[in-house]
């Protein structure tokens, strides 16, 4: 799933909609002034991302 852009701006004016897409599984770069400063994912999508890294280092 591609990620989508979104400013820092249009997230404080949307969270709850955009909380509610992440957890469906939608993924955000959130963007400051046009810079990339963090990502928005599900926690779903979280817990396994850290289940495989952790499993890379056992």
């Amino acid at each position: 799933m591609a990620l989508k852009k979104v400013g820092v701006f249009e997230l404080r004016s949307n969270l709850a909609q955009f909380m509610k897409e992440a957890y469906l599984g939608n993924q955000f770069i959130l963007n400051r002034n046009g810079i990339p400063i963090a990502v928005l994912i599900g926690v779903n999508e979280y817990q396994q991302l850290r289940e495989d890294f952790e499993a890379l280092f056992r």
